[in-house]
């Protein structure tokens, strides 16, 4: 795997795949469902816990985002969400 700003890029042709990634914790951002809808929080997140990562960030389609967010050579690259 390989950091690429905001996302981890997987390096391997065979699992061609990118993943969003919080900076701050590493936590990868994992599709959430709430009151509002869906939401991108972090893996981090325990709801018991006095330290888990309570980062979150707008809901945001990969696949129609990634033309616009992503370098030229991993526009082919298929988004786990």
């Amino acid at each position: 795997m390989k950091e690429n700003g905001r996302f981890r890029v997987c390096e391997n042709k065979r699992c061609n795949y990118v993943e969003p990634v919080y900076p701050k914790c590493g936590g990868k951002m994992i599709l959430r469902k709430g009151p509002s809808g869906q939401f991108w929080g972090c893996s981090h997140y325990r709801k018991d816990a006095k330290f888990s990562c309570t980062h979150t960030e707008k809901f945001i389609d990969l696949n129609a985002a990634r033309h616009k967010s992503l370098p030229a050579e991993i526009y082919s690259i298929t988004f786990r969400g």
